[in-house]
């Protein structure tokens, strides 16, 4: 008898702790995107950063922008170099890139406020493509006006040609 309350409350325990941890672990999973690095500080609220190809009539010259829409009055984007390649994973054509990989810069913007853009270069796509695939060789950062920054983990996406 005794011996069967012992393991009854070692059961009890072992499980009260197991539900501890298990909790402990979805709260850190909660406030994972709740992160500071040196220089860097990311929000639960976080920014919406994004690229776009818009097409020059129906040539097939494309500016290449990058969007923000965050909380925060923008002053700048932050990233190394950004290449744009066919969507098309098998013949992997590169239209063009922009940056140097390694090295990132900042680009200011004019308008800083919670949604901005900035114009990038253009891109040569031809005229019968309608969308392409972004790759960044680095995360953009994008810095606010009361001079936090926040990195925006992006790396590669597939967008339309507008």
């Amino acid at each position: 008898m005794r011996l069967r309350r012992k393991k009854t409350i070692f059961t009890l325990l072992l499980t009260g702790l197991l539900s501890f941890l298990m909790l402990l672990h979805y709260s850190n999973h909660l406030h994972a995107d709740v992160q500071e690095e040196p220089g860097i500080i990311q929000y639960a609220s976080s920014p919406t950063v994004y690229f776009a190809l818009n097409r020059n009539g129906t040539s097939s010259t494309c500016q290449l922008y990058i969007h923000y829409d965050g909380p925060y009055s923008l002053s700048y984007f932050k990233f190394a170099k950004v290449s744009i390649y066919s969507s098309n994973q098998i013949t992997n054509e590169l239209y063009g890139s922009f940056g140097t990989a390694g090295t990132n810069v900042t680009y200011h913007v004019n308008n800083a406020g919670t949604h901005a853009s900035k114009y990038l270069t253009d891109i040569i796509i031809p005229a019968n493509v309608n969308s392409a695939r972004v790759v960044l060789s680095s995360s953009v950062k994008v810095g606010y006006i009361n001079g936090e920054e926040y990195g925006a983990p992006l790396y590669t996406t597939y967008i339309g040609i507008n």
